[in-house]
């Protein structure tokens, strides 16, 4: 199997380029325009080969797997234990409380960078920002007792490559807005306290940056493999580029812990086959396979790691990656042969099925242990500290419950506790395999998917019968005013690891689902899947997915809060719990290249007008209410020297004003309608793209230089449509079927409803 960029011939001579580009950059300051040149010629080709990767990707999806399960080995239990132990430190509690603080007071927004272009995040951007970034961790090392502060080489912009290219967004793939750690460093400190201080010094220290964003994985949100750390991402107030850099809080045993297990390699092939396997998978998240794991203690007592380790699966136990937490913090006895205690874990929330208040009263511990050998139960917790609560919590689950499916306290209700675990509860093998007959409705990829998006925005989906998701037959989610729905993207579930999922969209009335609110969660009646966020990410444009975990349900399918949290509004939308400024909607089509017998073509209201070369609203007379419209506001830079703004469909009151200038199609302030690339072909959208200098010279002279291509000319119909002028067989239209437009909005605007 070839499907990983590093196994890939095409791929290895263009890293050999960018490296020698890099460390030009990094010596002389500057590129010169053969060299940038040459950048965007190693981005163009990267791009191919990714395409033809994920391309390619989808029929290996059981290798890539198998390769993720067998290069994770060791690291994310051995991760995960150390982290433990840290969670026992003195001021371990106190750092979370300031990194919480910090997080609250950076804006909320999702930062990114000010160009979404490799050559200019680098060129303009990083290279501007390394000495003073260099400076302030120089600071920090004057100021912080005791850490080790260090400045990374900058990031390999092969790497900025691959992960630009391997989103799971297919539209802003090659965009590096979202690369924050190009200028990087690390501060690591032997204690949690000293952590505190380092937070501490970014902060609140008077030095001329300012905190973008805290990513805190101590507080149990750690990496699929398990490593916990800290990320400030800060910007210089002054800084006329506005580059975002990142500071890495790292504790000592941690890192001591990554470099005595070694397997560098490893892990860059494992993250690889991770992210293509997230871009496949459309976004939904991808959990690690089930694997084999060694003794935890025995390895970390072996790697000269100290604290106290304590209970875990014997050897060879198969676990998967999201309970994958071992009991560190001590181990007690039991009295009755067959039950092992663990102090501070938990299946919190899970599996109970009988609850004894104030059980000190009437029971003792052999009491209960007695009551879950008789009635086939897996264990019971009770309290063991403060704050206390006074009932013993009795569980059953499908499968022989080990402390390796436990949590910590600390990522759940943090009341210190005792779980008494009987070896023989449950069934071993687990619970039986779901037989998945999909429904008779039908299922469809040719609409646009279901996503989040801004309460009030034109792609909110509003619910006319939301009573209806209350009651025990829930409702059908179909569209108010038209004749679309929310339906599923394809008939099977898809598999990733611990998951079977399916993605959601919109596409014909009678493909609608039914679902019920219950509780929390939004659950598809056919088959009990609840609706998932991807990553639990409260983004606009983010999507959605129903999932169902095929070897915890319903106990992990029914996980909050969280990213499976709903609330339904007065107002009839559907919002996250957590995100109540969200709600659900529909993916914007973009202005693309489509079949010229295709019903996604768009045909012109004044036709005749924009044809005589008359500025015209471009409103639709094939899809009433909708126009084409810009997707973002502010412009965006390419190469340096053009500015340019995607077009998609939209609201009619925000049409696009354009005219005919002899084969041109100009907006009215002189931008043309462009090709992404230059490039004509089926699929590909278009752009509103203008010179910063010499405009439109110079994006005449680009059109010229294709050639017979002629990206720029385009042949307009009686019939309304616009065809390219070297692709007769195409014409502009939708790149998705769009929401119908809302009748009787004062404003004009379109928005997706639904009944």
């Amino acid at each position: 199997m070839r499907v990983l960029p590093v196994d890939r011939d095409d791929m290895a001579s263009c890293v050999e380029r960018l490296t020698r580009l890099q460390q030009k950059l990094e010596s002389a300051g500057v590129w010169s325009a053969t060299e940038r040149e040459a950048v965007r010629d190693a981005l163009e080709h990267s791009h191919g080969v990714y395409s033809m990767l994920i391309e390619q990707a989808p029929a290996h999806r059981d290798d890539l797997q198998k390769l993720r399960a067998e290069l994770l080995t060791d690291f994310s239990r051995l991760y995960e234990s150390m982290f433990l132990i840290l969670a026992k430190e003195p001021g371990f509690a106190e750092f979370n409380t300031k990194a919480d603080r910090c997080a609250s007071n950076a804006p909320q927004q999702t930062p990114r960078q000010e160009t979404q272009h490799l050559e200019q995040l680098y060129e303009t951007g990083a290279v501007s920002a390394r000495a003073p970034f260099a400076s302030l961790l120089d600071a920090a090392r004057q100021t912080i007792a005791g850490a080790d502060v260090s400045v990374a080489p900058l990031k390999k912009m092969s790497r900025t490559i691959e992960k630009s290219l391997l989103r799971p967004e297919a539209e802003r793939r090659g965009e590096v807005d979202g690369i924050l750690d190009v200028v990087r460093g690390m501060v690591t400190c032997g204690s949690m306290s000293e952590l505190r201080a380092a937070l501490a010094f970014f902060s609140e220290a008077d030095h001329g940056w300012k905190i973008v964003r805290v990513k805190n994985r101590f507080t149990g949100e750690r990496t699929s493999g398990g490593w916990a750390d800290c990320l400030l991402n800060i910007v210089r107030s002054d800084d006329p580029h506005q580059h975002i850099c990142e500071v890495q809080l790292v504790h000592e045993s941690m890192l001591l812990l990554r470099k005595r297990l070694g397997g560098h390699d490893a892990y860059h092939r494992y993250r690889t086959a991770d992210e293509v396997l997230l871009v496949i998978s459309g976004g939904a998240d991808v959990f690690a396979p089930v694997r084999h794991i060694p003794r935890v203690s025995s390895v970390l007592r072996a790697l000269g790691v100290q604290g106290e380790v304590g209970a875990e699966p014997v050897h060879g136990e198969l676990v998967t990656a999201e309970p994958v937490m071992a009991e560190v913090v001590g181990v007690q006895g039991s009295s009755r042969p067959g039950w092992s205690a663990h102090q501070n874990i938990d299946m919190c929330g899970q599996g109970d099925v009988e609850i004894i208040h104030n059980w000190r009263a009437t029971h003792s511990i052999e009491d209960l242990q007695r009551i879950v050998e008789q009635k086939g139960y897996s264990a019971f917790t009770v309290s063991s500290g403060e704050p206390s609560f006074d009932h013993a919590a009795l569980k059953r689950f499908p499968y022989q419950l080990t402390a390796g499916h436990c949590k910590p306290i600390t990522t759940c209700c943090n009341h210190p506790c005792t779980i008494y675990i009987w070896s023989g509860g449950g069934a071993a093998e687990g619970p039986a395999a779901e037989i998945y007959k999909p429904p008779g409705s039908g299922a469809t990829e040719d609409g646009p998917k279901l996503i989040l998006t801004s309460k009030g925005s034109s792609s909110a989906l509003y619910f006319e019968n939301a009573a209806g998701l209350h009651q025990k037959g829930g409702a059908l989610l179909t569209l108010r005013g038209g004749n679309m729905a929310v339906v599923p993207r394809y008939d099977y579930p898809r598999d990733a690891g611990e998951w079977s999922y399916i993605e959601l969209g919109l596409g014909p009335r009678g493909m609608a689902m039914r679902v019920r609110l219950d509780g929390e969660f939004l659950v598809r009646v056919h088959d009990e899947r609840v609706f998932d966020i991807a990553h639990w990410k409260y983004e606009e444009g983010n999507n959605l997915v129903i999932l169902r975990s095929s070897t915890f349900h319903p106990d992990h399918t029914r996980k909050a809060p969280g990213g499976r949290s709903f609330v339904v509004n007065p107002d009839g939308t559907i919002s996250p719990k957590f995100a109540q400024h969200l709600v659900l909607g529909g993916q914007q089509p973009f202005f693309s290249f489509v079949p010229a017998e295709s019903p996604l073509v768009c045909r012109f209201q004044r036709a005749e007008a924009l044809a005589a070369g008359k500025k015209v609203p471009l409103r639709l007379a094939s899809h009433p209410g909708l126009a084409v419209v810009q997707v973002f506001d502010k412009p965006r830079e390419a190469h340096h020297e053009w500015h340019y703004k995607t077009l998609g469909i939209g609201p009619a009151s925000k049409a696009v004003v354009a005219s005919r200038q002899g084969s041109f199609f100009v907006d009215k302030a002189g931008w043309y309608v462009c090709p992404s690339g230059l490039k004509v072909h089926k699929g590909n959208h278009t752009d509103l793209v203008a010179n910063r200098y010499i405009h439109p010279a110079r994006i005449q002279e680009e059109h010229r230089k294709r050639g017979e291509e002629r990206p720029l000319e385009y042949e307009f119909h009686a019939d309304g449509s616009v065809a390219p002028a070297s692709a007769p067989h195409l014409r502009l239209g939708c790149s998705c079927p769009p929401a119908a437009a809302a009748s009787g909005k004062s404003d004009g605007s379109a928005c997706c409803v639904v009944s």
